[in-house]
Parts: C-alpha cells; sequence; structure tokens
C-alpha cells in the first residue's frame, strides 16, 4: 500500500470577466518555484460542442452551464487531492458556486486571492501594491 498523497496548493483567483485572471495565471506559472497546473473554466466551457450548444433553450442552456461549473469544482478537487498544484481563474458569481465550491475544496493548502485586479495591481508594483 502507497503513502497518502499530500493535497496540492491551490491558488484560486476570482474576479469579473476581463478582469485578468488569466493573465495572471500564465504570469504566476513563470514565478512559481515548482509546477503548477493553469485550470480555467473557459477551457473547460471550450470543451462542450458549440454548435450544440447554440441550439439550447434558456433553461437547457442554464442546467447545462450548471453542470459545467459543478463538473469544473470536482475537477480542480481531485486534482489537488491527486497532489497537483494548482492555479485556478474563475468566477463566484452565484451563492451556490461558492457553497459548491467549498463543499469540494476543503483542505489546508487552500489558498486565496480575493480579486484578479488586486493581485495585478500587486504584481505590477513589483509585489508591493498600495494599502
Amino acid at each position: 500500500m502507497s503513502a497518502a498523497v499530500p493535497a496540492g496548493q491551490v491558488i484560486f483567483l476570482n474576479g469579473t470577466s476581463s478582469s485578468g485572471k488569466s493573465s495572471i495565471a500564465e504570469q504566476l506559472l513563470l514565478v512559481l518555484d515548482r509546477p503548477f497546473f493553469h485550470m480555467s473554466v473557459d477551457v473547460i466551457n471550450g470543451m462542450r460542442a458549440r454548435e450544440r450548444t447554440l441550439e439550447l433553450g434558456p433553461d437547457e442552456l442554464a442546467a447545462v452551464l450548471r453542470r459545467t461549473r459543478a463538473g469544473f469544482h470536482r475537477a480542480v478537487a481531485g486534482m489537488a487531492q491527486a497532489g497537483n498544484d494548482l492555479v485556478v481563474d474563475y468566477v463566484l458569481s452565484e451563492q451556490w458556486r461558492m457553497l459548491d465550491w467549498t463543499a469540494w475544496l476543503c483542505w489546508p493548502a487552500w489558498m486565496s486571492f480575493s480579486s484578479a485586479s488586486a493581485v495585478r495591481h500587486r504584481s505590477w508594483r513589483g509585489g508591493k501594491g498600495t494599502r
């Protein structure tokens, strides 16, 4: 029987659409001291059949998007629980997302940045930021 693998570290970037989360994630991958994966819900959304998605009515689309987001939460949790370090960019724009997210990602290595714009601002000022 093999020894338990410690959970990976998760750096979470939350911010509105186009706030720079992915750009920050790409830069973090360059400066972090070990290999991290960048996991983005945009990449998961891009895996879905575009043409079929465009054919959906509003209720069907809402259901597909909810399942996509819930699946993303579980994919991130699975990667981290297998010992992978992650930079995750995501938008916590609905209460159920936060509740579902925290149900799947509860371990000591959790790290969170409250907003991508705050992180971007600190990075532009050499990591010092302003208070």
